[in-house]
């Protein structure tokens, strides 16, 4: 979602920002991107499930009953 937003209004932001002609205006545009980047890492360690070389199968067993083990990062297939 986050990519698809700043993919399409990123530009459209940015094309503004430089048509000011103002380098703070274009400035403060950077600041607010690098801030809504530094949010989006902050979600990805706080929310984000450690699915490196899995497969969907082995993030997600429905006959499961302990759902949280998909959040342990030591879990053994």
């Amino acid at each position: 979602m986050g990519t698809g937003l700043g993919g399409t209004a990123g530009p459209v932001v940015f094309g503004h920002l430089i048509g000011t002609g103002s380098r703070m205006n274009l400035f403060w545009g950077y600041v607010a991107a690098s801030v809504l980047m530094f949010l989006a890492a902050v979600f990805a360690v706080l929310f984000g499930v450690s699915a490196e070389g899995k497969t969907l199968e082995e993030l997600h067993d429905p006959d499961t009953e302990d759902e949280t083990a998909l959040f342990d990062e030591d879990v053994a297939a």
